[in-house]
């Protein structure tokens, strides 16, 4: 904030936003770029709601609430300590949690398998359940609130972790529901005591990544993140004990974040199981067991494993070929298409949406190339934070990559090209021809695949994906599914009712063509690629 600058919330931010990206600290505790970090920290200073109103950012601040706000900029600077630590407070699950050093700042893709109540695993609800390595019992408690008759137990090697648990219990007023344990694994739990639900965010991080942490990792407990050269000291344990302590019908939920592909290796024979008949396979494809194989007296195992395909992976895309084998050559379209954006295409969260719109699929695909109806269209949901009419299209063939920045590229003026970081201040569309977008934000991105039924009407696939949660980038599961929501239930429902209306009026044959603008060539790629397909026929 300069000294000309009236000291408003909107100014202390854009100089909040300034010093982070300067100063090149690590972000990863509960927000992902410098403006959200002095969101986070001006509103605590403020005691500002979640939810407050636009408004508050012309409030002219005082002179003690600069000094606050400041002071904290200043101590996440110089001591490179985790916002949440200065706060106080963090957030799972849309819950309010303490957190100090004692525990670890939550931030675990498991939030999502609670708030979707563990489905498909959990046939019923669980009446006891476990969270192991609690923490400070973000994960059990939430795991209360999910199941509303379950007696959960908090349990962790480290007497220092539970009292903040204790804490967090009580600010929840869940003393009757929810206890805890100082346990090393089992060690301290009644040797008789069965569970329906086992929850565990172990430590798992293994010892090159924990030597390569960035500083604001070393306020946090090494206890809660150190497990051995692979990450998985923990983890085995727990697998080789767990089954005594689950019920019949008992399910375990282990996180091993980066540790995963060692796990693979770990665990090669660990059977996978069809979801319909329950026939088990390992991991090469091979049939390992049939249920009643009594009733199956002719099939040989041997020529009944699963059917391989050519499959490669390019930037978090997987292609497979049904027939033949996928060459470099097949893929170099792709490895320029999606560079340098590539990174945002790792995930390992999804969810599907199916919807039926009465419009050609072509109609709805043109919906997600321009940027020309955004004002009009889109005047009270994007408008107030997009450009209208201002993209950038590049075309690969068929495909196609546009670019539609925010208000807030404007911010990036002020910045050392060396330091600008444009994800969070752009949406990329990127149109895989003929009939699927990939929308890149910058808290998730999102699949859309236009199925055809007839010429007046689409089913629409969405995939809402969250990218893949690791030490160099963690996002909030219910952060990012928020954000996801409003642009599904906003921007895309409208798209969808313009291209339902304006199938309304294709049969009247008033329209003998269709005019496309400068800002709209991402369309007229289409169609010309669209038209010679067509031909070709």
């Amino acid at each position: 904030m300069t000294q000309t600058q009236t000291p408003t919330v909107a100014a202390m931010l854009e100089y909040g936003q300034t010093l982070f990206e300067s100063q090149g600290i690590y972000f990863g505790h509960g927000t992902t770029n410098a403006w959200d970090e002095a969101v986070y920290l001006l509103s605590f200073a403020l005691q500002l709601p979640p939810n407050a109103d636009r408004s508050v950012l012309d409030q002219v601040l005082t002179a003690e609430q600069q000094a606050s706000i400041k002071a904290l900029f200043e101590r996440r600077i110089s001591e490179r300590i985790p916002a949440p630590y200065l706060t106080g407070q963090a957030w799972f699950c849309g819950l309010p949690f303490i957190v100090d050093e004692r525990v670890l700042i939550p931030r675990s893709p498991i939030a999502d398998l609670i708030m979707n109540g563990f489905e498909p695993w959990c046939e019923a609800e669980p009446m006891q359940v476990l969270d192991l390595c609690t923490g400070g019992g973000c994960i059990g408690i939430a795991c209360a609130y999910a199941f509303a008759d379950a007696q959960v137990v908090l349990s962790d090697i480290s007497a220092d972790a539970l009292a903040v648990a204790a804490m967090n219990i009580a600010g929840h007023d869940l003393n009757d529901r929810v206890i805890t344990a100082e346990s090393d694994l089992f060690a301290g739990l009644e040797s008789d005591q069965v569970f329906d639900l086992i929850v565990s965010n172990p430590p798992y991080v293994d010892a090159e990544d924990l030597a390569s942490m960035p500083q604001e990792y070393q306020h946090e407990p090494k206890l809660a993140l150190a497990s051995g050269d692979d990450g998985l000291d923990f983890t085995r344990r727990l697998l080789q004990q767990a089954t005594e302590y689950l019920s019949a019908s008992g399910v375990l939920v282990v996180e091993v974040g980066n540790s995963w592909v060692a796990l693979e290796h770990a665990f090669p024979n660990v059977p996978f199981v069809c979801p319909y008949h329950a026939w088990t396979y390992n991991l090469k494809g091979d049939l390992k067991s049939i249920p009643g194989a009594e009733g199956f007296p002719d099939v040989d195992p041997l020529e009944h494993g699963l059917v391989e395909v050519s499959a490669k992976e390019k930037g978090g895309i997987v292609y497979v070929m049904q027939e033949g084998q996928i060459s470099p050559d097949m893929l170099q379209d792709s490895l320029e298409y999606f560079t340098p954006e590539q990174e945002f295409f790792e995930y390992d969260d999804r969810t599907e949406e199916q919807a039926t719109d009465e419009a050609n699929w072509k109609l709805l695909t043109e919906t997600l190339l321009e940027g020309y109806h955004i004002k009009s269209l889109h005047r009270e949901t994007f408008y107030p934070y997009g450009l209208d009419n201002i993209n950038l299209v590049e075309t690969y063939g068929a495909n196609a990559r546009v670019i539609f920045p925010f208000r807030r590229i404007e911010k990036l003026r002020v910045i050392t090209p060396a330091k600008r970081r444009i994800g969070s201040s752009v949406t990329t569309v990127h149109h895989l021809f003929p009939n699927a977008s990939v929308s890149v934000l910058s808290k998730h991105s999102q699949l859309t695949i236009m199925e055809p039924l007839s010429p007046t009407k689409t089913q629409i696939v969405m995939y809402t994906v969250v990218n893949r949660h690791t030490d160099e980038y963690k996002i909030p599961l219910e952060e990012a599914y928020r954000d996801a929501e409003f642009v599904t239930a906003s921007g895309q429902h409208e798209d969808r009712e313009a291209a339902c209306a304006i199938q309304e009026s294709v049969p009247t044959g008033a329209n003998s063509h269709l005019t496309f603008g400068y800002f709209e060539k991402a369309i007229v790629n289409f169609h010309q690629h669209l038209a010679v397909h067509l031909d070709s026929q």
